[in-house]
């Protein structure tokens, strides 16, 4: 695929890949970047991280991870993402040893239906981001503020120490967190893509 991009003399470019990409020298300032997006012409594309020469190749992961959250409406407003604006988003969505820390965080609650689980799991993540406050909980979840109390007097008893516990706290909070992304670009995904008719050209990676 040809693509005419304003590469400096210094950058290396592989446009015949199946996911063709561009190693870019040094940082991309705003103009750079408003030049990027209007030479890709409406193309989805992603700028990795800034990375020493031998990373390279974890850049260019990393912007792959992007364009795939991008595709499917999870991060991004536009063609051009930058994974240094959604470092937390990526490293969430990338679920090495996900599955294992959710087991071990939340083995306690086995014992209970997968509909409690997944109620019971839905008001800790949403009681976690607001420091416990019962009443945003109910708000944000739609139900009454005696409903959240409830289910987190089941929680305490079934997670015991691990809600006071600042290290499990935290880390079942990254777990909820990762469960939600992944579940709002399996939502996103289901979605008839639009941009299916307008293009069948692959995504451009920018990687520097």
């Amino acid at each position: 695929m040809a693509v005419a991009l304003p590469l400096p003399a210094n950058a290396l470019a592989d446009f015949a890949a199946a996911e063709p990409h561009v190693l870019l020298p040094g940082l991309l300032d705003a103009d750079g970047r408003t030049a990027l997006e209007t030479a890709l012409a409406g193309r989805r594309a992603a700028i990795g991280i800034t990375v020493p020469l031998a990373e390279a190749g974890d850049s260019i992961y990393w912007a792959r991870l992007a364009l795939a959250l991008s595709k499917s409406g999870v991060i991004g407003n536009g063609n051009l993402v930058c994974c240094d604006d959604h470092l937390l988003t990526l490293w969430l969505s990338e679920g090495k040893l996900l599955d294992q820390l959710a087991r071990q965080q939340f083995a306690p609650l086995a014992s209970l239906s997968l509909r409690q689980q997944d109620r019971l799991t839905q008001t800790l993540g949403v009681w976690l981001e607001t420091s416990g406050k019962a009443a945003e909980v109910a708000e944000r979840l739609k139900i009454h503020p005696q409903t959240v109390r409830y289910r987190m007097r089941v929680l305490e008893r079934v997670l015991g120490d691990q809600l006071h516990d600042p290290q499990s706290r935290f880390a079942m909070e990254l777990v909820l967190r990762a469960r939600r992304l992944s579940e709002q670009a399996a939502r996103a995904s289901s979605l008839p893509d639009a941009e299916a008719s307008l293009t069948d050209q692959p995504p451009e990676v920018i990687t520097n």
